[in-house]
């Protein structure tokens, strides 16, 4: 007897998905790349490195990420599971520094 795993699997792999939805976090909470690194206390490399899949994070960086952008890490990987895109409705968006010009997240 053989058993189909096509329907587990994702649309996207994973690590594919999970480095576009942290992306997606990122520029839904207002964050730059380099706001995003000063708030980890990396180099902003870090974060373009796992944003484009270069580079995978632990769990612990994982955590930190996370706190730093503001969502709960629980429902993002629970979405994420299932191969959906994880919902950043609950992503605290961060207030402009005073002075910053529009489409600096990116």
């Amino acid at each position: 007897m053989t058993i189909s795993t096509d329907s587990l699997k994702p649309s996207k792999p994973l690590d594919t998905l999970l480095a576009a939805s942290l992306r997606d976090m990122r520029i839904h909470a207002r964050l730059s790349q380099t706001a995003l690194a000063a708030r980890l206390r990396r180099p902003t490399s870090f974060v373009g490195k796992y944003e484009n899949g270069y580079r995978k994070l632990d769990i612990i960086e994982f955590l930190a990420v996370a706190n730093a952008i503001g969502f709960d890490p629980g429902n993002f990987l629970a979405d994420l599971s299932n191969g959906e895109q994880p919902s950043n409705a609950n992503v605290r968006p961060t207030p402009p520094a005073p002075g910053a010009t529009a489409g600096a997240a990116a």
